[in-house]
């Protein structure tokens, strides 16, 4: 879930959050009925509930996730080839020239340590978001912030490399 919910959040256009999705609801809402709150107690639904809280407020937060939507110049895949590995990046480009942030989504169930991932420009790219960090019910401690390398990736003149966890989503701002 918190990998299809990164790459909706992060991927242009305009978001739809029903009611219910947020704390992982397993049957659909209804109007003759409220939310399961219950599901609450099982500490997978709080984490789940936390990270969409994250996620919100990243978008609030970040021009780059709303700004330039219906443009263009918003938005660039980094890697959208990777069927073997069902990974996707991609870059959604501030409109302030800054705070740019960068999407690395795992969607399968293996791990894939020292990801080498392109990215466009020689600068450090700091971890904003790790959908596997301890708050969000993981056990994923990675540093805090990458600097690039030389070195051709996806395309791209740099790269940098990232312990990417299972069903794993990383977002990095630059």
């Amino acid at each position: 879930l918190k990998a299809g919910y990164s790459f909706m959040i992060g991927h242009p256009g305009k978001k739809l959050l029903f009611m219910g999705q947020d704390i992982g609801q397993y049957r659909e809402w209804s109007e003759e009925r409220e939310v399961d709150w219950y599901l609450l107690e099982d500490e997978r639904h709080g984490h789940l509930q936390a990270f969409v809280r994250e996620l919100l407020m990243m978008y609030r937060k970040y021009p780059s996730l709303y700004a330039n939507d219906c443009r263009f110049e918003g938005f660039q895949w980094i890697n959208a080839d990777d069927a073997d590995r069902s990974i996707f990046s991609f870059v959604r480009w501030s409109p302030t020239g800054k705070d740019h942030l960068l999407f690395v989504v795992n969607f399968t169930p293996i791990a894939r340590p020292d990801y080498c991932v392109g990215v466009p420009l020689l600068k450090t790219y700091n971890l904003i978001l790790d959908s596997h960090a301890p708050k969000f019910g993981g056990s994923h401690k990675v540093p805090a912030s990458y600097k690039a390398v030389d070195g051709e990736c996806d395309r791209q003149p740099q790269r940098i490399a990232y312990d990417l966890p299972p069903y794993g989503v990383a977002v990095f701002k630059f």
